[in-house]
Protein backbone atom coordinates (compact mmCIF):
# COMPACT_ATOMS: atom_id res chain seq x y z
CA UNK A 1 0.00 0.00 0.00
CA UNK A 2 2.66 2.40 0.81
CA UNK A 3 4.22 1.74 -2.42
CA UNK A 4 1.40 2.43 -4.58
CA UNK A 5 1.49 6.03 -2.69
CA UNK A 6 5.53 6.24 -3.03
CA UNK A 7 6.58 4.33 -5.57
CA UNK A 8 10.31 3.33 -4.30
CA UNK A 9 10.17 3.68 -1.15
CA UNK A 10 13.06 1.99 0.30
CA UNK A 11 11.72 0.52 3.45
CA UNK A 12 8.72 -0.56 1.85
CA UNK A 13 10.64 -2.15 -1.12
CA UNK A 14 12.67 -3.76 1.54
CA UNK A 15 9.97 -5.83 3.18
CA UNK A 16 8.89 -6.79 -0.19
CA UNK A 17 11.84 -7.87 -0.89
CA UNK A 18 11.96 -9.68 2.73
CA UNK A 19 9.01 -11.01 2.07
CA UNK A 20 9.81 -13.23 -1.82
CA UNK A 21 13.63 -13.78 0.12
CA UNK A 22 11.60 -16.44 1.95
CA UNK A 23 8.73 -17.09 -0.60
CA UNK A 24 10.41 -16.61 -3.94
CA UNK A 25 13.65 -15.90 -3.93
CA UNK A 26 14.07 -15.49 -7.92
CA UNK A 27 11.54 -13.04 -7.97
CA UNK A 28 13.05 -11.48 -5.06
CA UNK A 29 16.73 -11.27 -7.39
CA UNK A 30 14.02 -9.96 -10.41
CA UNK A 31 12.99 -7.14 -8.07
CA UNK A 32 16.41 -7.01 -6.42
CA UNK A 33 17.76 -6.16 -9.84
CA UNK A 34 15.17 -3.55 -10.93
CA UNK A 35 16.23 -1.74 -8.26
CA UNK A 36 20.09 -1.48 -8.62
CA UNK A 37 19.22 -0.11 -12.02
CA UNK A 38 16.83 2.79 -10.65
CA UNK A 39 19.61 4.01 -7.43
CA UNK A 40 20.66 6.85 -7.72
CA UNK A 41 23.32 6.97 -4.82
CA UNK A 42 26.73 4.32 -5.06
CA UNK A 43 25.79 3.75 -1.61
CA UNK A 44 22.26 2.16 -2.19
CA UNK A 45 23.85 0.37 -5.07
CA UNK A 46 26.14 -1.21 -2.87
CA UNK A 47 23.62 -1.89 -0.09
CA UNK A 48 20.95 -3.04 -3.14
CA UNK A 49 23.59 -5.57 -4.72
CA UNK A 50 24.49 -7.32 -1.00
CA UNK A 51 20.80 -7.93 -0.93
CA UNK A 52 21.77 -9.46 -4.57
CA UNK A 53 23.88 -11.82 -3.55
CA UNK A 54 21.66 -13.07 -0.88
CA UNK A 55 19.38 -13.89 -3.39
CA UNK A 56 22.04 -15.71 -4.96
CA UNK A 57 22.65 -17.65 -2.63
CA UNK A 58 18.84 -18.08 -1.37
CA UNK A 59 18.47 -19.40 -5.39
CA UNK A 60 21.29 -21.98 -5.07
CA UNK A 61 23.80 -20.09 -6.67
CA UNK A 62 26.28 -19.95 -4.09
CA UNK A 63 29.23 -19.17 -6.30
CA UNK A 64 27.48 -16.06 -7.72
CA UNK A 65 26.98 -14.81 -4.19
CA UNK A 66 30.34 -15.76 -2.85
CA UNK A 67 31.92 -14.45 -5.96
CA UNK A 68 30.36 -10.71 -5.29
CA UNK A 69 31.50 -10.95 -1.44
CA UNK A 70 34.67 -11.25 -1.93
CA UNK A 71 35.07 -8.71 -4.69
CA UNK A 72 33.16 -6.23 -2.48
CA UNK A 73 35.74 -7.58 0.67
CA UNK A 74 38.95 -7.06 -1.27
CA UNK A 75 37.79 -3.55 -3.12
CA UNK A 76 36.96 -2.45 0.77
CA UNK A 77 39.91 -3.70 2.85
CA UNK A 78 42.21 -1.13 2.19
CA UNK A 79 39.61 1.70 3.62
CA UNK A 80 38.61 -0.53 6.79
CA UNK A 81 40.08 -1.25 10.30
CA UNK A 82 42.78 -4.17 10.40
CA UNK A 83 42.55 -6.55 12.68
CA UNK A 84 44.50 -6.56 15.69
CA UNK A 85 46.85 -9.16 17.05
CA UNK A 86 46.76 -10.94 19.64
CA UNK A 87 48.67 -10.19 22.95
CA UNK A 88 50.68 -13.49 23.83
CA UNK A 89 48.91 -15.62 27.09
CA UNK A 90 50.51 -14.68 30.17
CA UNK A 91 52.60 -17.05 31.55
CA UNK A 92 50.69 -17.18 34.23
CA UNK A 93 47.13 -16.20 34.89
CA UNK A 94 46.97 -13.39 37.95
CA UNK A 95 44.71 -14.94 41.29
CA UNK A 96 41.18 -13.71 41.32
CA UNK A 97 40.73 -11.01 43.76
CA UNK A 98 38.11 -11.06 46.44
CA UNK A 99 35.24 -9.14 45.17
CA UNK A 100 34.46 -5.77 46.63
CA UNK A 101 30.65 -6.67 48.17
CA UNK A 102 29.63 -2.84 47.82
CA UNK A 103 30.67 -2.68 44.19
CA UNK A 104 28.38 -1.45 40.88
CA UNK A 105 27.26 -4.92 38.98
CA UNK A 106 29.54 -4.43 35.91
CA UNK A 107 29.16 -7.40 32.53
CA UNK A 108 31.22 -6.51 29.49
CA UNK A 109 29.73 -7.58 26.20
CA UNK A 110 31.64 -8.97 23.52
CA UNK A 111 30.85 -10.46 20.32
CA UNK A 112 32.97 -11.13 16.97
CA UNK A 113 32.44 -10.85 13.69
CA UNK A 114 29.30 -12.60 12.30
CA UNK A 115 27.72 -12.72 15.71
CA UNK A 116 25.66 -9.88 15.07
CA UNK A 117 26.19 -8.39 18.49
CA UNK A 118 24.82 -5.58 17.12
CA UNK A 119 21.28 -6.94 17.31
CA UNK A 120 22.18 -7.41 21.06
CA UNK A 121 22.66 -3.70 21.25
CA UNK A 122 19.29 -2.77 19.55
CA UNK A 123 17.59 -4.68 22.40
CA UNK A 124 19.24 -3.19 25.42
CA UNK A 125 19.88 0.72 23.95
CA UNK A 126 16.42 1.83 24.14
CA UNK A 127 15.18 0.01 27.43
CA UNK A 128 18.55 -0.52 29.72
CA UNK A 129 19.55 2.55 30.79
CA UNK A 130 22.89 1.67 31.99
CA UNK A 131 23.88 -0.06 28.88
CA UNK A 132 26.87 1.78 26.53
CA UNK A 133 27.56 1.65 23.05
CA UNK A 134 29.52 4.41 23.15
CA UNK A 135 32.89 2.78 22.08
CA UNK A 136 31.28 2.40 18.66
CA UNK A 137 30.35 6.52 18.75
CA UNK A 138 33.42 9.09 16.84
CA UNK A 139 34.69 10.25 20.24
CA UNK A 140 35.02 6.53 22.34
CA UNK A 141 36.10 6.60 26.21
CA UNK A 142 39.49 6.77 26.46
CA UNK A 143 40.95 3.90 28.95
CA UNK A 144 42.88 0.50 29.10
CA UNK A 145 39.50 -1.26 26.96
CA UNK A 146 39.78 1.13 24.20
CA UNK A 147 43.57 0.74 23.91
CA UNK A 148 45.05 -1.60 21.19
CA UNK A 149 48.41 -0.92 22.04
CA UNK A 150 48.38 -1.65 25.43
CA UNK A 151 47.68 -5.11 24.38
CA UNK A 152 51.35 -6.21 24.51
CA UNK A 153 52.43 -3.77 26.91
CA UNK A 154 50.18 -5.97 29.66
CA UNK A 155 51.13 -9.35 28.73
CA UNK A 156 54.80 -8.14 29.22
CA UNK A 157 54.16 -6.63 32.37
CA UNK A 158 54.76 -3.53 31.17
CA UNK A 159 51.29 -2.41 32.19
CA UNK A 160 49.85 -3.48 35.26
CA UNK A 161 46.93 -5.40 34.71
CA UNK A 162 44.73 -2.91 37.58
CA UNK A 163 45.40 -0.26 35.42
CA UNK A 164 43.90 -0.72 32.56
CA UNK A 165 40.90 -1.70 35.26
CA UNK A 166 41.56 2.10 37.18
CA UNK A 167 41.23 3.82 34.13
CA UNK A 168 38.32 1.93 32.94
CA UNK A 169 36.72 3.63 36.33
CA UNK A 170 38.25 7.07 35.95
CA UNK A 171 36.22 7.14 32.64
CA UNK A 172 33.21 6.06 33.95
CA UNK A 173 31.73 9.46 35.17
CA UNK A 174 31.88 11.53 31.38
CA UNK A 175 30.22 8.46 30.46
CA UNK A 176 27.43 9.05 32.22
CA UNK A 177 28.08 6.17 34.82
CA UNK A 178 27.54 6.06 38.60
CA UNK A 179 26.07 2.50 39.05
CA UNK A 180 25.97 -0.50 37.47
CA UNK A 181 26.97 -1.00 33.42
CA UNK A 182 26.92 -3.24 30.65
CA UNK A 183 29.70 -2.05 28.23
CA UNK A 184 29.90 -3.40 24.93
CA UNK A 185 33.50 -3.74 23.78
CA UNK A 186 34.19 -3.88 20.23
CA UNK A 187 37.35 -6.38 20.60
CA UNK A 188 38.36 -9.11 23.01
CA UNK A 189 41.90 -10.09 24.00
CA UNK A 190 42.63 -12.36 26.92
CA UNK A 191 44.69 -9.71 28.44
CA UNK A 192 41.79 -8.04 29.46
CA UNK A 193 40.94 -11.15 31.63
CA UNK A 194 43.93 -10.85 33.32
CA UNK A 195 42.57 -7.47 33.98
CA UNK A 196 39.61 -8.70 35.07
CA UNK A 197 40.69 -11.08 37.56
CA UNK A 198 43.61 -8.79 39.30
CA UNK A 199 40.82 -6.28 39.78
CA UNK A 200 37.60 -6.23 38.50
CA UNK A 201 36.08 -9.56 39.79
CA UNK A 202 33.04 -9.37 40.26
CA UNK A 203 32.43 -7.90 36.28
CA UNK A 204 31.04 -10.55 34.15
CA UNK A 205 31.39 -11.36 30.72
CA UNK A 206 28.78 -11.72 27.93
CA UNK A 207 29.93 -13.72 25.07
CA UNK A 208 26.96 -13.39 21.89
CA UNK A 209 28.23 -16.42 19.99
CA UNK A 210 26.78 -18.35 16.88
CA UNK A 211 28.63 -21.68 15.30
CA UNK A 212 32.06 -19.94 14.49
CA UNK A 213 31.29 -21.20 10.63
CA UNK A 214 28.39 -19.46 10.33
CA UNK A 215 30.17 -16.20 11.92
CA UNK A 216 32.52 -16.72 9.06
CA UNK A 217 30.14 -16.80 6.20
CA UNK A 218 28.17 -13.77 7.83
CA UNK A 219 31.04 -11.59 8.27
CA UNK A 220 32.16 -12.46 4.87
CA UNK A 221 28.49 -11.81 3.03
CA UNK A 222 27.79 -8.41 5.27
CA UNK A 223 30.77 -7.28 7.08
CA UNK A 224 30.98 -6.67 10.60
CA UNK A 225 30.58 -3.65 13.43
CA UNK A 226 33.27 -2.75 14.16
CA UNK A 227 34.26 -3.24 10.32
CA UNK A 228 37.96 -5.32 10.31
CA UNK A 229 38.99 -6.13 7.16
CA UNK A 230 38.14 -9.69 5.37
CA UNK A 231 40.20 -9.02 2.43
CA UNK A 232 40.34 -12.88 1.57
CA UNK A 233 38.72 -16.02 3.48
CA UNK A 234 41.30 -17.01 4.53
CA UNK A 235 42.77 -14.82 6.27
CA UNK A 236 39.14 -13.60 7.40
CA UNK A 237 39.52 -17.12 9.03
CA UNK A 238 42.82 -17.33 10.09
CA UNK A 239 42.03 -14.14 12.47
CA UNK A 240 38.63 -15.09 13.48
CA UNK A 241 39.60 -18.70 15.05
CA UNK A 242 42.03 -17.03 16.87
CA UNK A 243 39.93 -15.17 18.47
CA UNK A 244 37.60 -17.21 19.40
CA UNK A 245 40.03 -19.63 20.67
CA UNK A 246 40.75 -16.84 23.43
CA UNK A 247 37.36 -16.94 24.26
CA UNK A 248 36.83 -20.77 24.42
CA UNK A 249 40.11 -20.52 26.29
CA UNK A 250 38.03 -18.37 28.94
CA UNK A 251 34.86 -20.76 28.92
CA UNK A 252 37.10 -24.09 29.62
CA UNK A 253 39.30 -22.47 32.17
CA UNK A 254 36.38 -20.28 33.55
CA UNK A 255 39.03 -17.53 33.73
CA UNK A 256 36.02 -15.33 34.86
CA UNK A 257 32.23 -14.90 35.49
CA UNK A 258 30.90 -15.48 31.75
CA UNK A 259 27.49 -16.25 29.82
CA UNK A 260 27.40 -17.76 26.53
CA UNK A 261 24.87 -16.05 24.62
CA UNK A 262 24.50 -18.37 21.82
CA UNK A 263 22.10 -16.77 19.15
CA UNK A 264 22.09 -19.61 16.58
CA UNK A 265 18.26 -19.99 17.07
CA UNK A 266 17.35 -16.24 17.77
CA UNK A 267 19.50 -14.21 15.28
CA UNK A 268 16.48 -13.39 12.98
CA UNK A 269 13.73 -13.03 16.17
CA UNK A 270 13.97 -10.18 18.08
CA UNK A 271 10.86 -11.73 20.65
CA UNK A 272 13.10 -14.53 21.68
CA UNK A 273 16.01 -13.24 21.19
CA UNK A 274 14.80 -10.19 23.86
CA UNK A 275 13.62 -13.36 26.33
CA UNK A 276 16.78 -15.18 25.81
CA UNK A 277 19.06 -12.26 27.14
CA UNK A 278 16.51 -11.38 29.69
CA UNK A 279 16.83 -14.31 31.04
CA UNK A 280 20.87 -14.13 30.64
CA UNK A 281 21.37 -10.91 32.17
CA UNK A 282 18.49 -11.34 35.00
CA UNK A 283 16.04 -8.57 33.71
CA UNK A 284 12.54 -8.42 31.99
CA UNK A 285 13.17 -6.83 28.66
CA UNK A 286 10.16 -5.74 26.88
CA UNK A 287 9.08 -7.50 23.79
CA UNK A 288 9.84 -5.68 20.54
CA UNK A 289 7.48 -5.33 17.43
CA UNK A 290 7.82 -7.83 14.47
CA UNK A 291 10.77 -6.95 12.23
CA UNK A 292 12.41 -5.05 14.51
CA UNK A 293 15.74 -6.52 13.15
CA UNK A 294 14.84 -5.85 9.35
CA UNK A 295 15.04 -8.20 6.77
CA UNK A 296 16.08 -11.68 7.74
CA UNK A 297 20.23 -12.30 7.49
CA UNK A 298 21.20 -16.17 6.68
CA UNK A 299 19.84 -19.24 8.38
CA UNK A 300 21.57 -21.07 11.11
CA UNK A 301 24.00 -23.95 9.02
CA UNK A 302 24.60 -21.91 6.13
CA UNK A 303 28.32 -22.86 6.20
CA UNK A 304 26.99 -26.20 5.14
CA UNK A 305 26.35 -24.74 1.59
CA UNK A 306 29.74 -22.91 1.49
CA UNK A 307 31.55 -26.08 2.91
CA UNK A 308 33.19 -26.76 -0.26
CA UNK A 309 33.80 -23.42 -2.03
CA UNK A 310 35.50 -22.43 1.18
CA UNK A 311 36.86 -25.91 2.24
CA UNK A 312 40.16 -24.11 3.96
CA UNK A 313 38.63 -21.78 5.70
CA UNK A 314 35.63 -23.67 7.31
CA UNK A 315 38.41 -26.08 8.26
CA UNK A 316 40.78 -23.50 9.92
CA UNK A 317 36.92 -22.90 11.96
CA UNK A 318 36.10 -26.43 12.77
CA UNK A 319 38.47 -26.45 16.25
CA UNK A 320 37.10 -23.73 17.75
CA UNK A 321 33.70 -25.21 16.41
CA UNK A 322 34.35 -27.75 18.02
CA UNK A 323 35.90 -26.50 21.32
CA UNK A 324 32.13 -24.15 22.07
CA UNK A 325 30.47 -27.79 21.53
CA UNK A 326 29.28 -27.61 17.86
CA UNK A 327 28.85 -30.79 15.67
CA UNK A 328 31.06 -31.43 12.86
Amino acid sequence: ALLERAPGHARAEMRVVDTLMARDPAAAAERLDRLIADAARPSDRQALQSWRALASHRCGDTRAALDFWLQRNAAEAPSQLQRPAAAPAPAQWPEPAAPAPDAPAATFMVGLPGALPERVARLLAPVVPHFRSDRFWTRPPADGFQDLGAWPRIASGEVAPGAVIDSWRAALPGRGIQGPVIDWLPWWDNVYAAAMRAALPGARLLVVLRDPRDMLVDWLAFGAQPPFAAESPQAAADWLAGALGQLATVHEQALVAHDLLRVDDTIDDPVSMAAQLGDTLGIRLPEPPAGYFGPRRQSTGIWRSYADLLAGPIATMAPVARRFGYPD
